[in-house]
């Protein structure tokens, strides 16, 4: 058998839904991490490594991950 496989092509998931809530709530959860599937909040912490168990024990295929920053928070920049 050959060794190549070939991933099964998804199409790029449609985040609209995620970036509407995020515009209506981002007030509401400055500093911390959120997940999000579709207009759905699964969680919502200021520490990252508590977003990947709850999204785990909720069963949501590829949420939305992203933290809201404060608009005076400085960009992170790495080198």
């Amino acid at each position: 058998a050959p060794l190549d496989r070939c991933a099964q092509f998804e199409p790029m998931k449609d985040r609209t839904l995620e970036m509407k809530w995020i515009e209506e709530h981002k007030h509401e959860y400055v500093g911390q991490w959120v997940a999000l599937d579709g207009d759905r909040l699964i969680v919502a912490s200021p520490i990252r490594a508590e977003i990947s168990a709850a999204i785990k024990a909720d069963g949501a295929k590829l949420p939305l991950i992203h933290r809201i920053t404060s608009p005076d928070e400085p960009l992170p920049i790495s080198i």
